[in-house]
C-alpha cells in the first residue's frame, strides 16, 4: 500500500507487467482507481467479513472469529504508519 501511494512510477511498472496491459492511459486509469482507494492503514472491515459469511452461507458466524487486528493495532500505536507516510 505504501509503494503504490508513495512511489508511482515504480508502481505503474508493477501494475503493466501484471495486468499485461500495454495502453498507457488503461495503466494509469487502473493505478489511479486503486491507488485512491488503498488505505494507508491496512484493516479489515467488519461489514465486509459478515457479507462474504453470508455469501457462504455461515452469516450466524461472528466476524471476528476470522481475523486479528492486533498487529494492526501495535504497528499503529507504536507510530509505524505514521513513519512511514510522514505528517
Amino acid at each position: 500500500m505504501h509503494y503504490v501511494k508513495t512511489n508511482k512510477e515504480g508502481a505503474l511498472k508493477v501494475l503493466k507487467q501484471h495486468i499485461q496491459v500495454n495502453d498507457p492511459e488503461a495503466v494509469m486509469g487502473t493505478y489511479e482507481f486503486f491507488a485512491k482507494r488503498l488505505p494507508r492503514v491496512p484493516r479489515t472491515e467488519v461489514e465486509g467479513v459478515k457479507n462474504i459469511l453470508g455469501e457462504i452461507g455461515a452469516a450466524q458466524r461472528d466476524p471476528a472469529d476470522f481475523f486479528d487486528m492486533s498487529l494492526i493495532d501495535e504497528i499503529e500505536r507504536e507510530g509505524f504508519i505514521q513513519k512511514l507516510y510522514g505528517p
